[in-house]
């Protein structure tokens, strides 16, 4: 028999890849809310202070800018909240790295891998994109596929075993992930939640305060405050630095990055972080999360109106008229997201 699969994992469509998987891990490792319910994928996003900010101007490629809503420590972050011991392993054998996870799944677990958007075919994507978590749960090694259960897909997929073995090991954009994937130890129980939310609201903070007055090379981009200064910053003069075509495609990128692309079913991350502030407010019984969370749903609704106006406006020959209209809205934007920061400092004390 050359098919395996393993028992008693359920998956659940989600926001983003990363924080579905792992709400898909909890619940088959038994972990749940203080009240038994599952643990939602907004708490899991939260927990793992997975909100950031960074931005980047990408001249002579495609698209011509980068902008990203999430931060890169999640996966870790959510370890040290939760209890997890999280091993990172990669390598350049791709033979050894399937040896690997074939012998977790063979043990009865799902295993968390990194694949490349653009080789597996059921997504059906345009662009690269190596960082995608997904989760290996079974394979049929006699009709050469692999099973896998990816947030932005209702159904277990079936992955051509050739595919998941070219996406693995791509070196596409953002850079090469060497077959990688966590090793992970679950606990028998969350932590105190009304101990852990606060420490993660903290670490949001810290995600955007360190990479204060850090900008990239030419001034052209930055992450966290100094990333949101920049978006700001070099807004203005985008008519004066991009082609036609670039502007168009840059416009095209907005949308993409803020509302596609497994973005906390879009408005750019802040309304899935929106969601776990107000989970955070019932458990911690404190009216400021309540209010860090409207304003966060608030914020994440106004980068959703930005985003299709772009959306529109690359598909009319008006686009440098709501380049224009636009500013004031990058304006209010660049001050609200200056202003959640605050706020959340004001919470994590």
């Amino acid at each position: 028999m050359t098919k395996v699969l393993v028992e008693g994992f359920r998956h659940q469509l989600g926001g983003h890849c990363a924080s579905t998987a792992f709400r898909d891990l909890f619940e088959f490792h038994g972990l749940r809310m203080p009240d038994g319910s599952d643990v939602s994928e907004d708490m899991v996003f939260g927990l793992g202070s997975g909100m950031g900010f960074q931005f980047g101007l990408r001249p002579g490629k495609q698209p011509p800018l980068y902008i990203a809503g999430r931060g890169g420590g999640l996966e870790m972050n959510l370890a040290r909240r939760t209890g997890i011991d999280m091993r990172w392993q990669d390598t350049d054998d791709a033979d050894d790295a399937w040896a690997r996870v074939k012998a977790v799944v063979d043990a009865g677990e799902p295993v968390l891998v990194y694949a490349d958007v653009y080789e597996l075919d059921y997504l059906k994507a345009k662009a690269h994109w190596t960082l995608h978590s997904i989760l290996v749960v079974g394979y049929d090694e006699e009709a050469g596929v692999a099973f896998v259960a990816d947030g932005d897909r209702e159904e277990i997929q079936s992955c051509p075993m050739d595919g998941l073995r070219r996406a693995r090991a791509s070196s596409g954009f953002p850079g090469p992930m060497r077959n990688a994937f966590l090793g992970l130890e679950f606990p028998k129980a969350l932590p105190d939640l009304r101990e852990a939310i606060p420490l993660a609201v903290r670490a949001e903070v810290e995600t955007f305060a360190e990479s204060a007055g850090k900008v990239a090379p030419d001034d052209m981009g930055g992450a966290g405050l100094s990333g949101v200064d920049a978006f700001g910053r070099i807004y203005p003069r985008w008519n004066e630095i991009f082609s036609p075509e670039d502007l168009q495609a840059a416009m095209q990128a907005i949308y993409l990055y803020v509302e596609k692309g497994g973005t906390g079913f879009g408005g750019f991350f802040r309304r899935i972080y929106g969601r776990f502030l107000s989970e955070a407010a019932t458990i911690m019984g404190d009216p400021r999360y309540a209010a860090a969370a409207e304003d966060y749903r608030g914020l994440g609704d106004a980068w959703s109106a930005l985003a299709n106006d772009f959306r529109e406006a690359a598909r009319s020959p008006g686009r440098v008229g709501v380049l224009r209209e636009a500013g004031s809205r990058v304006e209010d934007l660049v001050a609200r997201e200056r202003e959640g920061i605050a706020l959340l400092a004001a919470l994590a004390g």
